[in-house]
This record gives structure tokens, C-alpha cells and sequence, in this order.
């Protein structure tokens, strides 16, 4: 069994991204990536700021592997570059790798906060379902998340959806927001107008929100700059 480490000196924060982005066992290791039917979490799972780290293991990787890479993690600082790999990252890999290979492309990028007060939200739908089939044009992918009764939100061009936020990670106290427009209506702030809206109706339920993105995806970090998201953590997921 992978033994659990003392997590009393993990920075809240963090603590809180982790459990919204992955279930756990009662170790507190990781199972699964937090959404119904979610594939299998990263082996290990690293995030940080300039308050701390906070790491975590797959329920399924050996004990003797585990205490390797909390060794490692012990040698990286808090640290407020949020925009590339720790320098513990390498040796992570390394040591990963004498476990199974470990996939080429890791997956890395930076979270966000919502500020408040966040700026009324406009020219927007919330979906209680999937009403009068408005997804079934251009986004027909996210159909299913318009019923799950979380709050899911559109803007709408001549009836039909063109760009959504939805809870793409099942809320305890916290959720993340996953965002499309599709391609022939982005550059025209929906994204933006959908997400702020999305916020406001997630705290109307008392849930925490939160925005996630990859290092690489520009224009998703485009939308969180239009909304003055607060950038609290970068993030490293190992497969």
C-alpha cells in the first residue's frame, strides 16, 4: 500500500485544487480525474506557489517509488514562477520512468481564482437542460453537461449556443470551469461573457470556482486576462 504523507503543511489553497481536479482514496492518494467516468488520474500530480508545494501519488504507484519522488519534492522551494516546470521535475520523470514509461507530453499549466466582486454578467443563458436544443448546433459535445443540474451557461447567436461554460469537475466545495467557442465565433469575448456568468452562478450555490489552463493554450489564457482572474498556482501532472 502507498503510504500517506503528512499533509498538515500543504497550503490550503492547493489542497483545494487537488481534491477538485481528482477523487481520492482514504490515504489521500490519487484515483481518478474528478468527473463521471473520468479517466485515471496522473501517477503524480504537482502543484505550487510562492506559499508552497503540494504533491501527490496515484493510489496504484509502489511505496518504495512514493517515498522516491517525496524525497525529490522535498528539494523544491515555494516559488511564484507559475509559467514552467519546476526544476524537480526532470529527476520526477526520472524516477517515474523506472516504474512504466512515462508519457513524452506533460501536461502543465496555471490555475486561477475569480476576483471579487466579478463584473455583472451579460448577454448570456443559463441552462437548466438542454432547452429547445440550443447545443445541438455547434456544441453538440456538451450536451450531457446540461444535465447534470450544475449551473451551464451559453451565449447564444440566432438561437443557437456558441460558446459554454460548465462544471467540468463534480463540486464538493469546489469547481472548474471548462470553456469552448466553437472556431467560427471566437474573438468576440463570448468565451469571457459565458465564464464570468458561469462564476457568478457557481457562488450563488456557495461553490468555489476555479480556472484552469495549460501552458500552451494562449487563448484560454486570453480569456482569464479579460476576466482579471488571479493566477494562485502552476501545476504539473506526470502520467
Amino acid at each position: 500500500m502507498t503510504p500517506r504523507f503528512d499533509r498538515r503543511s500543504e497550503p490550503a489553497l492547493l489542497a483545494r485544487i487537488a481534491r477538485t481536479l481528482f477523487t481520492h482514496d482514504t490515504t489521500g492518494n490519487l484515483v481518478d480525474v474528478n468527473e463521471p467516468g473520468g479517466e485515471r488520474a496522473p501517477r503524480f500530480y504537482l502543484a505550487w506557489n510562492q506559499d508552497g508545494v503540494l504533491w501527490r501519488v496515484r493510489h496504484d504507484v509502489p511505496a518504495a517509488l512514493a517515498e522516491r519522488l517525496a524525497a525529490i519534492v522535498a528539494e523544491q522551494s515555494a516559488s511564484d514562477d507559475l509559467e514552467h516546470p519546476p526544476a524537480c521535475a526532470v529527476p520526477l520523470c526520472v524516477a517515474l520512468a523506472t516504474h512504466a514509461p512515462v508519457a513524452a507530453d506533460h501536461d502543465g499549466g496555471i490555475e486561477y481564482v475569480f476576483p471579487d466582486p466579478l463584473d455583472p454578467p451579460r448577454d448570456t443563458v443559463a441552462l437548466a437542460a438542454d432547452r429547445d436544443g440550443v447545443l445541438e448546433r455547434w456544441l453538440p459535445q456538451w450536451q450531457s453537461y446540461a444535465t447534470t443540474g450544475l449551473p451551464v451557461v451559453v451565449a447564444l447567436v440566432d438561437g443557437a449556443a456558441v460558446s459554454v461554460c460548465a462544471c467540468v469537475r463534480f463540486p464538493g466545495d469546489s469547481t472548474e470551469a471548462g470553456v469552448e467557442t466553437h472556431p467560427a465565433f471566437r474573438g468576440r469575448r463570448h468565451a469571457a461573457s459565458v465564464t464570468a456568468a458561469w462564476a457568478h452562478a457557481v457562488r450563488a450555490r456557495g461553490i468555489f470556482p476555479l480556472y484552469g489552463t495549460s501552458w500552451r493554450n494562449r487563448a484560454s489564457q486570453r480569456v482569464a486576462a479579460q476576466l482579471g482572474l488571479i493566477r494562485v498556482a502552476g501545476s504539473l501532472s506526470i502520467a
